[in-house]
């Protein structure tokens, strides 16, 4: 029940209860007269004010001072339920927490590779060794190794020297992809397995079936020897004589490394104009021993700009100009540098130290040619690396 209809209620029960008043009051006056001498009027009391026939319409809020009951009206007619949209509960919106643990400091700047620039007076990288070539692809100088000892041709071939010099020298020489010879550098002479010495020996002036050795490696890359005579595995007895009339397989060790009487450094041929300079703070030889021995050979160039040949070799790496270890050539075409020895000597490694305060990369593509025994020779490319290492000797 809305307000408006309350309202309605009360005025009807008010109005009839003024009408009922009404006549009360009129009804008694009349009875209470009785008594009285007093005749009663024959004549209707007609008023004259009209009666208004406008309802009575109180502007002043009703206010009751009966408190407002608490119980719920209950209506009988169902109220209609509007009909609502749900969200389901089995979606639930995932929420991620924000981690407190991983939150960037803002005054730590985020470094950028962008930016810096590496100085080219700071060495940066050094060239990876490079390695000798694979073992009997060409004639090969190398020592020989077992049970830890090097062998060495002293009327008979024994191997109980823990040094490596000229008398441990020997020369492999391919055959086919599982035969070669070994020829002594001390003799000259190749080997052969002498079953009359029961051993084997370096007296043979040139090579035939029994100067013939069969050769594998095994997983390790030690070497197995054979003798192509008789098909019998080589190994050394209780006095350290190599020979090859048993069955009882060694493995043997190559420690291959040229021998060389000339080391040269000629510019990148494919440089455009053909005109380049060769200039080099350091060149470092090694022998098997790892003494440096450049200072024993002689140093030349194709020219000299300022900075003769010999800085190369003063033992100083120093590789800026201010530095007066440097050696420079002019720029001309074919430019080179040259160390050269008096004799053969047993080269393990080299290492080539560049300039550092400019031009680094005059040096890349330029030809390390190194002249071996037998006329052979070797020749590595090399870069424009701060240092770089050419590793002869495995």
């Amino acid at each position: 029940m809305d307000g408006g209809t309350l309202f309605l209620i009360i005025f009807i029960l008010l109005a009839i209860s003024g009408a009922i008043f009404t006549l009360s009051y009129f009804s008694k006056s009349s009875t209470s007269d009785d008594s009285t001498t007093t005749p009663i009027s024959t004549t209707p009391i007609i008023s004259t004010t009209p009666i208004s026939t406008t309802p009575i319409i109180s502007t002043t809020p009703i206010i009751s001072t009966t408190p407002i009951s608490t119980t719920p009206i209950i209506s009988t007619t169902p109220i209609p339920i509007p009909t609502t949209t749900k969200v389901p509960t089995t979606t639930p919106i995932p929420t991620t927490p924000i981690p407190t643990t991983t939150k960037v400091p803002t005054t730590t700047p985020i470094p950028t590779t962008t930016t810096t620039k590496a100085p080219t007076t700071t060495p940066i990288t050094t060239s990876p060794p490079i390695e000798f070539d694979n073992v009997f692809n060409q004639v090969l100088t190398a020592g020989i190794m077992a049970s830890g000892l090097y062998c060495t041709e002293d009327n008979g071939v024994k191997c109980n020297r823990t040094g490596l010099d000229s008398w441990e020298i020997f020369n492999f020489n391919k055959i086919d992809s599982n035969t070669l010879n070994i020829k002594s550098l001390k003799t000259g002479k190749y080997c052969s397995d002498d079953a009359g010495l029961n051993s084997v020996i370096c007296d043979r002036d040139a090579p035939g079936s029994w100067e013939n050795f069969k050769y594998s490696f095994n997983s390790d890359g030690a070497m197995l020897l054979k003798s192509g005579r008789t098909g019998n595995s080589c190994s050394i007895d209780n006095n350290k004589i190599l020979n090859c009339n048993n069955n009882n397989p060694i493995n043997f060790i190559v420690k291959p490394f040229p021998i060389c009487n000339n080391i040269r450094i000629t510019v990148n041929p494919n440089n455009i104009g053909g005109n380049r300079v060769v200039h080099l703070a350091e060149v470092k030889v090694f022998d098997l021993n790892g003494n440096n021995i450049a200072k024993n050979g002689i140093a030349t160039q194709s020219s000299t700009y300022s900075r003769d040949a010999s800085k190369a070799i003063d033992g100083n790496t120093d590789g800026t100009w201010d530095g007066n270890s440097l050696s420079h050539t002019n720029e001309e075409a074919g430019a080179w540098w040259n160390l050269a020895f008096s004799s053969y000597v047993n080269i393990s490694s080299i290492e080539i130290y560049n300039r550092t305060d400019c031009c680094s990369d005059r040096l890349n593509g330029s030809i390390l040619k190194l002249s071996l025994l037998d006329g052979k020779s070797i020749s590595k490319t090399l870069t424009g690396d701060v240092k770089q290492i050419i590793k002869l000797s495995k």
